[in-house]
Parts: C-alpha cells; structure tokens; sequence
C-alpha cells in the first residue's frame, strides 16, 4: 500500500512540476495563502519543499508544508514521492511537526490529500 501510495505522490508532483515548471515558483491565488515549492536536484533525486503559506503580522504562517524527497530513475523520470517532514503552524494552534520516522504511511497520507 505504502509503495503505491508513493508512486501516485511521485505522479501528482510530477505534473505540478510540469505546470509550473523544474524550478522554485509562488503560485498567488488572490487569497491570503500561497502555494510554494522549492526545489534541490540531485543526480538520483530531488528534494521539494512544498506547501501553502502566508504571513501575518511578521509570522510565516504554514498550512501545511511538506519536505519530499523525489527518486528519480535514470531518465530524470519521478518514480515515488516519499515526504519526509510534514509542518503545520497557524495561529489557532501549537505547531505540528511530524517526520518519516514518527508518521511513516500517514505522511503518505497526508501528502496525498494536499
């Protein structure tokens, strides 16, 4: 289940990256929050960092943001999503943090209702 949970991760960010292109964007939407992602390529994968965000009174505000680790195949083709760190802070609420290590498949999870 993980593994097919990852792969249709791998897909989704595959085609935002399509749309929006193999580089850093912020997507505005007329609303107070901003779709983010951040980009670090490597040879085998790629690190994103992805979420929707929005300041208040100096506060970066995140709701949620996720680090996602890309494997690649030789080809340059995503072949899994596998999030390594969900973050969630707003200002009705502590902060959220949870790592693979902690939330293993509920990151999956999480990453695939975003």
């Amino acid at each position: 289940m993980a593994n097919d949970l990852m792969a249709e991760n791998g897909r989704r960010i595959a085609e935002l990256l399509k749309m929006f292109g193999n580089r850093n964007v912020c997507v505005r939407n007329g609303s107070s929050w901003d779709l983010k992602i951040y980009l670090e390529k490597y040879e085998d994968r790629i690190i994103v960092e992805i979420g929707t965000f929005s300041e208040y009174e100096c506060d970066l505000l995140e709701d949620p943001s996720f680090t996602v680790r890309l494997n690649v195949d030789k080809s340059g083709n995503i072949t899994e999503a596998k999030p390594t760190l969900y973050r969630r802070i707003t200002l009705y609420e502590d902060p959220v943090e949870l790592t693979r290590k902690e939330a293993g498949e509920e990151l999956d999870q999480r990453l695939n209702s975003f």
